[in-house]
């Protein structure tokens, strides 16, 4: 299983919260933008768009679990079903509610998502707060050995209109991991937060 979709099932089943719809977002001519969360995002290109199976699995494992899932695949994308090959890599965007970790500061809660998400990846170094088009995020870089293979992931979330929204970025390779993560350049919001 690839390790961004099993990090997103990960969140889905560990939690109790209340069901959150899927936000309104809409991926056209390599533009992802979400009106209820305000913003908009060019992903990165030569991609296959794998939300819907990504939210398939999601909604039948957590129904097979008798769960309620407070968390949602916005955008899921892949180089191709291979993750075991040396330049494999995939994005996701996802939220998870806020309300999870109450007791969490917005820096602590962001980072607690990065390692949910990374599902056991180790984390290369201190997360680190970044601000971009005006919002503050925490970034954290990851690796996961699985074999002879190191999986990279940098993910980046902030707190956005009550939802902790992630920008995962994953690969078999650094230097595809690092020219996914140059795409939050052209990330931008609109409306208050």
């Amino acid at each position: 299983m690839k390790w961004a979709l099993a990090a997103v099932l990960l969140i889905a089943v560990c939690s109790n919260a209340s069901a959150q719809d899927s936000a309104d977002g809409v991926l056209k001519s390599g533009i992802y933008s979400s009106s209820e969360l305000g913003f908009r995002y060019a992903a990165p290109a030569a991609m296959r768009d794998t939300t819907a199976s990504a939210q398939a699995q999601i909604q039948a494992r957590v129904a097979a679990l008798h769960r309620r899932s407070s968390s949602a695949v916005l955008l899921a994308m892949t180089s191709g079903p291979d993750d075991t090959a040396s330049d494999w890599h995939s994005m996701g965007i996802e939220t998870f509610a806020r309300a999870a970790w109450p007791d969490a500061d917005d820096f602590h809660a962001e980072s607690l998502m990065n390692a949910a998400v990374a599902r056991g990846g180790l984390p290369v170094g201190p997360n680190q707060s970044v601000t971009l088009s005006n919002q503050k995020f925490v970034v954290t870089q990851f690796e996961l050995h699985e074999g002879a293979i190191t999986k990279r992931a940098t993910l980046y979330t902030t707190v956005r209109r009550g939802k902790l929204l992630s920008f995962d970025f994953s690969g078999n390779s650094a230097e595809e991991v690092n020219k996914m993560a140059e795409t939050m350049k052209s990330l931008s919001f609109t409306g208050p937060n």
